[in-house]
């Protein structure tokens, strides 16, 4: 019994040295190689946030596409999303009989010149309506998320115009055009 004591501390002395070699060894890393991998989140923005539109005028929204905070030209979302890219929501509001999809395109109609450009259907009815369900789609399937989820969009009576200015435009006095530029 007295030979087993002995050799209990003794193996236990020799593991505890084991362990310190190999923690040494595991301290010092070797460097095989290096790469930096750039991990670039897409994500896709209605503007203007909250459109305002008069009624009877067809109007639109642009869908602006960034990766790690860059706004993305329509040549590198068709790279990253695919060539035959376009933009679809609901369109809900007081002049609707029933949510519809937008945009309502027959097969037959060309694609649109700007894909990422969301038309909206002249209203006829002035009230707040709502975008829901924005997405970048590929032919039938979703590929890419707007935010937000619901855009407020407002549909006005009348445009107000603020202020009017004139300026002249040609070289001669006596042929003085004047320009007529309206504020909203």
């Amino acid at each position: 019994m007295l030979f087993q004591t002995r050799r209990v501390p003794a193996l236990l002395g020799l593991l505890g040295l084991l362990a310190g070699a190999e923690s040494a060894v595991a301290d010092e890393p070797r460097k095989l190689a290096e790469l930096e991998l750039r991990l670039l989140g897409l994500s896709a923005r209605v503007d203007p946030e909250a459109p305002v539109v008069p009624k009877n005028i067809a109007s639109a929204v642009r869908i602006v596409v960034s990766a790690g905070g860059q706004e993305l030209s329509l040549a590198d979302v068709q790279r990253f999303l695919g060539a035959e890219i376009e933009v679809e929501a609901e369109l809900s509001g007081p002049g609707l009989g029933q949510t519809i999809t937008i945009p309502q395109r027959s097969t037959v109609d060309p694609p649109p010149q700007d894909p990422l450009l969301l038309p909206l259907p002249p209203l006829a009815v002035a009230g707040d309506y709502s975008l829901s369900n924005v997405r970048i789609v590929t032919p039938g399937r979703p590929v890419l998320d707007v935010t937000p989820q619901r855009v407020p969009v407002k549909v006005i009576d009348q445009i107000l115009i603020t202020s009017v200015k004139t300026r002249p435009d040609g070289a001669k006095p006596r042929r003085c055009f004047n320009s007529l530029v309206l504020t909203l």
